[in-house]
């Protein structure tokens, strides 16, 4: 048999003020995490609609490395230096930054990709770049592809 507990007035009184501050806590907390999902969406949108190229300009990223190799194995190479320079000014148009580094500078995993490591020898300093192997590029402040390079180890 179950007892039934009597509550007087003033304990029933306290018992809905409890749940009315529960219930308008709760609607609080929603509200506010309804505003943060709001937000959240709208810097969700105005990432995709910034980095929205970012697919089709890596993709093209390879005909420029051809271009490169073009120079660098042709004997007249005037014509292929015009269009590199013309691809190149069309990319930093778009926002996109070749990774400035050279032999010598410190390696950064946050730009740079070690695909091999060199014994280094006297005079040469540990975690520093041998040699770039290919131009890594940024969209904007987002790294698109890091630079390959060598690091002496």
């Amino acid at each position: 048999m179950v007892k039934k507990i009597k509550y007087n007035k003033e304990d029933q009184v306290k018992l809905v003020e409890n749940r009315v501050k529960l219930a308008e806590d709760q609607m609080k907390r929603a509200v506010a995490d309804y505003r943060n999902l709001q937000a959240r969406v709208i810097r969700e949108k105005e990432d995709f609609a910034k980095y929205a190229n970012s697919k089709l300009i890596t993709a093209f990223l390879p005909v420029r490395d051809a271009l490169v190799r073009a120079i660098d194995h042709l004997e007249e190479t005037s014509g292929v230096q015009l269009i590199l320079k013309q691809f190149d000014d069309t990319l930093s148009q778009e926002g996109v930054s070749k990774i400035e580094l050279e032999a010598g500078s410190k390696f950064d995993p946050e730009v740079m990709e070690a695909i091999d490591g060199i014994k280094a020898e006297s005079g040469k300093k540990i975690g520093v770049v041998a040699e770039v192997l290919r131009a890594g590029f940024k969209y904007k402040e987002r790294v698109l592809r890091p630079a390959e390079v060598r690091v002496y180890t």
